[in-house]
């Protein structure tokens, strides 16, 4: 039981932090694929615990929302700035709501959407405000420093020490 657990960490630590170092596109797919996988077991448990809800939607929605927080306010096209993260989910619970109505069974369709709602918002919203601490900048002197990347080795050093000494 301890050996898989070691063999993770040894793989994982150097490429987490490596992923950390680097940021940008990495990063984010690093993030995003963190953010899915959790929604993915999110959707599994909420379904044993007898809450039905929309796993292929729960898994678009951590995608667009982590990418919307990504693109936050980047130049787009036409557009000044890309959708902002509140425009994608609001759009994308519109989309769950709109997929609830073409379903044949209705007796759950509320709770189908509040647990696929409660899903993304506990998975990608938070873990997608890693993509914006990794960019936190702070003011120091004369100008802004970066101080994003350090916070988040710290996040990490903590969550795995509180991990490990919780296992």
């Amino acid at each position: 039981m301890v050996l898989p657990r070691v063999l993770t960490a040894i793989i994982l630590i150097p490429v987490v932090l490596a992923v950390i170092w680097t940021g940008s596109i990495p990063y984010f797919l690093f993030i995003l694929a963190i953010s899915i996988l959790a929604g993915w077991e999110y959707a599994l448990i909420a379904e044993e615990g007898g809450f039905p809800n929309q796993v292929l939607m729960l898994v678009f929605g951590n995608g667009a929302v982590i990418l919307a927080m990504f693109l936050d306010g980047v130049p787009w096209g036409p557009l000044h700035h890309t959708p902002s993260v509140l425009f994608v989910f609001i759009l994308w619970t519109f989309l769950s709501f709109l997929r609830e109505f073409f379903r044949r069974d209705k007796g759950v369709s509320l709770l189908r959407v509040m647990a696929t709602l409660l899903g993304v918002g506990l998975t990608s919203l938070c873990l997608g405000h890693l993509l914006l601490i990794r960019d936190l900048r702070a003011v120091a002197g004369e100008g802004f420093q970066p101080v994003g990347r350090e916070l988040v080795f710290f996040l990490v050093a903590v969550i795995w020490a509180v991990d490990t000494g919780a296992w």
